[in-house]
């Protein structure tokens, strides 16, 4: 399991996740697994669920409470309406303060982070330079 960081003024709760390695399909649910320790309010944790758009969470309870003093382990069924990047937000919340945790989901292929031209052209000082379109 991937430990998120921990944040100095943060909840204080430690953030674990595994999504599968497999390539997703969209349209269909990619269980990711969370497990939280480091619950020391007496009173519980509050853990909130939410995905960005075009990410479902299904029938997994948005919000519910942590038990003080051990650890919680759940499974939540996270699906992506297309092919692309989404991300599951994990917050924490105890004795009043917050932590976010951002979850990155990849259903399909990844996109390149270069452009397919590999065509070097050449600036007026004779510099050779790989154009990249801008977004």
């Amino acid at each position: 399991m991937k430990a998120a960081p921990l944040k100095a003024n943060g909840s204080g709760i430690v953030v674990r996740f595994r999504v599968p390695d497999a390539t997703s399909q969209a349209g269909k649910a990619i269980p990711v697994e969370l497990s939280f320790e480091g619950i020391t309010d007496p009173n519980g944790a509050v853990l909130r669920l939410t995905g960005d758009g075009g990410v479902s969470l299904g029938t997994t309870e948005v919000t519910r409470t942590l038990p003080a003093g051990v650890a919680t382990t759940l499974t939540v069924e996270v699906t992506l309406a297309a092919e692309g990047a989404g991300y599951l937000h994990v917050f924490t919340t105890q004795y009043g303060a917050t932590s976010a945790t951002s979850i990155p989901l990849q259903v399909g292929k990844a996109a390149s982070a270069l452009p397919a031209s590999g065509d070097l052209k050449q600036t007026p000082g004779g510099e050779k330079i790989l154009p990249m379109p801008v977004k």
